[in-house]
């Protein structure tokens, strides 16, 4: 998912920098610090990961430096405001359902899976979202971005269930940015194909000459 490309960075190197037993490995470090540094030097400056990031209530703005913090906001605030906002209202569509079905004996009530307070509290809420609706794109999204972020053990779908009326705009753009992707199958085949590449026989391939072969390896088919 495009939500950890950004965390996943920051993580890899944090753990290179402060690893202190590397006794023989200095120099594998440092190429590998320096490789990363070159392949993701630009990563938050790509919407598609710092909008990700934003969205994810586990880590939201705290990866970001001062002046990218001021573009991913800045995209995010589009975004939001490009959203169709439609909040439910469950009152109405009983009510209209009885309207026509005037004739009919009324259908047996069902049984409620939450308790009153529950049920009354999702009515406030409701209502607040209502009444807060002239509230600005810009305020939503700053009162989004300064709540605490959620601990690694927390589930990020289940705090956006939980907050999606709260933060209705911000909600929209995270169910589009933090949906599962389709299929894995295609990066799963390129990776045992830089398996093959890499085989006994050829340990000391530079990385660059491994890339560029496997470039030519998966593109090789649309060569005529």
């Amino acid at each position: 998912m495009a939500s950890v490309v950004i965390p996943m960075t920051k993580a890899i190197k944090l753990a290179l920098t402060q690893c202190t037993d590397d006794s023989g490995i200095q120099t594998m470090k440092a190429e590998l610090l320096a490789d990363i540094n070159s392949r993701f030097a630009d990563v938050t400056a790509e919407p598609i990961y710092a909008m990700a990031t934003l969205v994810y209530p586990r880590y939201r703005d705290k990866l970001f430096s001062s002046a990218e913090l001021i573009t991913a906001t800045g995209w995010l605030m589009e975004q939001a405001r490009n959203v169709q906002v439609q909040p439910s209202s469950p009152s109405t569509d009983n009510t209209s359902a009885a309207a026509t079905n005037t004739d009919q004996p009324p259908a047996k009530r069902q049984r409620l899976d939450v308790s009153p307070l529950e049920l009354l509290a999702e009515q406030l809420g409701a209502s607040a979202s209502e009444t807060d609706s002239s509230q600005t794109v810009e305020d939503e999204v700053q009162r989004y971005l300064s709540q605490p972020n959620i601990p690694l053990q927390h589930c990020p779908l289940a705090w956006w269930k939980e907050h999606a009326v709260q933060y209705a705009r911000v909600a929209k753009v995270a169910q589009r940015y933090l949906s599962a992707p389709p299929t894995s199958v295609a990066s799963e085949r390129l990776f045992s194909a830089a398996g093959d590449i890499y085989s006994d026989q050829r340990t000391q391939l530079a990385p660059e000459r491994a890339e560029m072969l496997l470039f030519v390896r998966e593109n090789f088919k649309y060569i005529e």
